[in-house]
């Protein structure tokens, strides 16, 4: 341990023996305390993604009313929810659940999942619609702090002792930034799919595999991508929980053709799943005024029609594909760290959020991996991590960040922050940096703010595995020496073996 470290470990304890007398007998309630240990860094991150997600909640809650409590028609309110909602009646009637729009919607806003998911939303039904919502936010909320369990369960595992008020804010984090208000607005299943990857990755690491497995094959069956979860499986050697996932997936699947009928099960893979790649869009180059999709195939898009004219989609799924393997490859191949592979999880739930065209809200699945590597940080790189997650909590369309950056212009709402933020002139400050920034306007163009901040989160993973030697470069050398092995098979087999003893 460095000179610095011990600094940091000194004044950390000086202002928790302050902190100790003005707390008195609540320092430590329940066992644990209130502030275990500083975490600035981490604090802020957080609070920057609350702000924004309580910015999006009083939006779209202003002027609703729970007595009597009813959706307005051109609201986007619960949109979500009255689709599952609606389409769980139709199923049980006996009609065509996957063409069941509710009367308020168009018809695009139709069931989009395998028809054995229908069953979770068959207790709803015993409600009217409005109920049922606020019984589905309710869910919502579990799963919330069923995450928030699960990461601190994961952190301290790794030997960090998380206080209480490190707990508050995960659970903030989980249900109050940008992306959870969406999901609880929109009455979505994001939260119940970031619940069950977060147990599916603490299962993992206690050694829990057939518990894993079901947890990541019951959120792929929802969204097909978290399947690409599975990679990690393989990587670890998690043989158990591959079984457990492959059964529950195709157990499920065939579930659903009993109970539903071969038709509606042949449809959702004709019709929905190849409805929903939507390629014809990137032909050329994925515009920065379409849909807000968070994809490495937009930036591939670009690459591949300016090298390709004339190439095919099946370019943009080639090209893809070989980004995110070697993406994949630099994270896993040396696990020997801890950091490494909270480095690796990370780097598979973003390549499975990333590699098909993706809704902003869906990045809550990132949530755990990224709050893990923000308490369980080893090595340099961490202001990336930061910076990174600023970037990522941020949500304005790409055709709006690049008409500012290009023109030089200040949007509307930093004048309005002008006149609520103190010592800092916002409108002279982006006047002062606007020549800097208008060079960075075809980042714009070729992705989201989600992500370039998974991009810049990735940069400080990669630069903490440099430094440390378990990049595949150092790993190439040293299987020179004749000191390891190239194969990635040389991996680990969960559960990782004991953490750090906890620092109460």
């Amino acid at each position: 341990m460095d000179r610095s470290s011990n600094d940091s470990s000194a004044i950390d304890s000086e202002i928790r023996q302050r902190i100790r007398p003005i707390t008195g007998r609540f320092t430590r309630p329940f066992g644990r305390p209130l502030v275990a240990h500083l975490a600035p860094g981490i604090w802020l991150v957080v609070l920057v993604a609350i702000g924004f997600g309580a910015s999006f909640y009083s939006s779209h809650l202003e002027g609703l009313t729970l007595v009597p409590f009813a959706f307005d028609s051109a609201s986007s309110f619960a949109i979500n929810y009255e689709v599952y909602h609606v389409a769980a009646e139709t199923a049980q009637s006996g009609g065509d659940f996957y063409d069941a729009p509710p009367e308020r919607l168009s018809a695009d806003y139709v069931y989009l999942y395998p028809p054995i998911t229908l069953l979770a939303f068959y207790p709803f039904t015993l409600f009217e619609v409005a109920q049922g919502f606020l019984l589905a936010t309710l869910t919502s909320m579990l799963a919330g702090a069923a995450s928030t369990w699960a990461v601190v369960a994961y952190v301290e595992d790794h030997g960090r002792r998380l206080g209480w008020l490190d707990v508050a804010l995960i659970f903030a984090f989980f249900v109050g930034s940008l992306y959870a208000a969406g999901t609880v607005v929109f009455g979505n299943v994001n939260l119940w799919l970031a619940g069950l990857l977060s147990i599916g990755f603490l299962a993992l690491l206690r050694g829990r595999e057939m518990v894993a497995g079901v947890a990541f094959a019951l959120a792929a069956l929802f969204k097909l991508f978290p399947a690409l979860v599975g990679i990690w499986l393989l990587r670890v050697r998690a043989w158990r929980a591959t079984a457990g996932a492959i059964a529950t997936g195709i157990g499920g699947l065939l579930f659903g053709l009993v109970l539903f009928g071969r038709e509606q099960t042949t449809f959702y893979f004709r019709e929905v799943v190849a409805g929903r790649s939507e390629s014809e869009a990137f032909v050329g180059g994925y515009g920065v005024g379409e849909l807000n999709y968070v994809t490495v195939q937009r930036p591939v898009s670009w690459l591949v029609w300016t090298v390709y004219p004339g190439a095919s989609t099946g370019w943009l799924y080639a090209t893809t594909a070989v980004v995110l393997a070697g993406f994949l490859a630099f994270f896993y191949a040396d696990l020997s760290r801890p950091m490494d592979r909270h480095a690796a999880i990370f780097a598979t739930t973003a390549a499975a959020v990333v590699a098909f065209p993706a809704l902003r809200w869906y990045v809550v699945l990132l949530y755990l991996p990224i709050l893990v590597l923000a308490y369980c940080w080893e090595g340099p790189g961490y202001p990336f991590l930061v910076a990174g997650v600023v970037v990522f909590s941020t949500s304005p369309h790409p055709r709006d960040v690049y008409a500012v950056l290009e023109s030089g212009i200040a949007p509307w709402w930093l004048e309005t922050a002008d006149g609520y933020v103190p010592l800092v002139d916002l409108l002279a400050t982006f006047d002062l940096l606007a020549p800097l920034l208008q060079p960075f306007a075809p980042l714009a163009a070729l992705g989201t703010t989600q992500l370039w901040g998974i991009a810049l989160i990735a940069l400080g993973c990669a630069i903490s595995k440099v430094a440390a030697g378990t990049d595949p470069v150092s790993a190439y050398r040293q299987w020179r020496a004749g000191e390891g092995s190239l194969s990635l098979l040389e991996g680990i087999t969960p559960p990782y073996g004991p953490g750090t003893p906890r620092d109460d």
